[in-house]
């Protein structure tokens, strides 16, 4: 549709990173803090129909059976945090990172390709 925006493109979407070093001896220790967010956005363009609605209100089901594998679904926004630690000296570093640690269980890809609505979620946190 004419003014909408497409598909997997969120309205809104950053990354945020923020590190502080400092020295010790021979030694650079370091932390770091960081935040991913991505908006809502769609895994069809607007004009397609509804995978949560009846066929006999503009979806993808006619009788409880789907008719099309191009269903339109909203993926929920989500945000995600991450930090490291690590020390460097000379020519190496040794770091330890930690991804998605609020553990958001968003998903990344939502369809119904295989005739049922199917989700790829992002990878747990650690």
């Amino acid at each position: 549709m004419l003014g909408t925006t497409p598909a997997f493109s969120p309205l809104f979407q950053f990354n945020l990173r923020a590190r502080y070093d400092w020295t010790v001896n021979e030694y650079h220790p370091f932390v770091m803090v960081g935040a991913n967010h991505v908006g809502s956005m769609r895994n069809e363009p607007a004009s397609f129909p509804p995978g949560n609605l009846p066929t006999t209100e503009g979806g993808c089901e006619k009788n409880g059976i789907p008719n099309t594998t191009l269903c339109l679904y909203t993926m929920p926004g989500y945000t995600t945090y991450d930090a490291a630690i690590g020390v460097s000296k000379e020519n190496w570093t040794v770091q330890v990172t930690g991804n998605n640690l609020s553990d958001s269980n968003a998903s990344t890809y939502t369809s119904s390709n295989q005739f049922i609505e199917s989700q790829v979620p992002l990878r747990p946190g650690c």
